[in-house]
């Protein structure tokens, strides 16, 4: 069968379970169709007040104290086009997984000591949680 006619089948099946659940699908970069719990994204936005002050979501956005977070899950540590990071923290080289940024949300300076000395971490898995979702669908 036509991966774009399974793809299309999917998309369809997935928007009908979430209807009525306070869900939305959507299509990821990939083309595969996922369920987005629409009340974490809107809390997730809520938590985002703790990172307004040096970030942005918007890649087009403002350049303030720290680089713009658009795309974050699955970017490469330290890959923002026109942000200049300092020398110390070129020594790490990760991709940030949703994994690993609830991780630095709930410890920053315990996986990179001297990045965004401000925030001190999130002990709520519910709220990094909503982070995360937040970060993954900002619009």
């Amino acid at each position: 069968m036509n991966r774009v006619v399974i793809t299309g089948a999917l998309s369809l099946l997935v928007t009908a379970c979430a209807q009525d659940t306070g869900t939305s699908a959507v299509t990821d970069d990939a083309g595969e169709a996922r369920v987005v719990d629409q009340a974490l994204v809107a809390q997730g936005k809520r938590e985002f007040i703790r990172c307004v002050a040096c970030h942005s979501m918007n890649a087009n956005g403002r350049a303030i104290s720290g680089p713009h977070l658009e795309g974050i899950i699955g970017r490469q540590f330290g890959d923002v086009e026109g942000w200049q990071f300092p020398q110390h923290l070129s020594e790490h080289d990760f991709v940030w997984t949703e994994s690993r940024m609830d991780n630095w949300l709930q410890d920053p300076q315990a996986m990179v000591d001297t990045m965004c000395l401000p925030f001190t971490g999130l002990s709520s898995e519910q709220a990094r949680a909503a982070l995360i979702a937040y970060m993954k669908n900002p619009n």
